[in-house]
């Protein structure tokens, strides 16, 4: 396979890709780039949709994350 990236949320997958040495990057990474690039407004708000719909995100990435935006402020 030539990949420059894949995009893989699963744990799994992205163990065994990383193994593999694989670039990876996962939905929230994907939102989180595309507000540094300036292509979308703060991800926040997507972000905790996706968590009520069913898409784990663990607290502690999810303070990470907001860490992180902050300092774009």
């Amino acid at each position: 396979m030539k990949a420059d990236l894949l995009i893989l949320d699963n744990k799994e997958p992205r163990i065994f890709a990383k193994h593999l040495g694989f670039k990876l990057i996962g939905t929230i990474g994907i939102l989180i780039l595309a507000y540094e690039k300036g292509f979308k407004k703060n991800p926040l708000e997507k972000i905790f949709e996706l968590r009520e719909k069913g898409f784990y995100i663990s607290d502690r990435l999810l303070r990470e994350i907001m860490k992180r935006l902050q300092s774009y402020d």
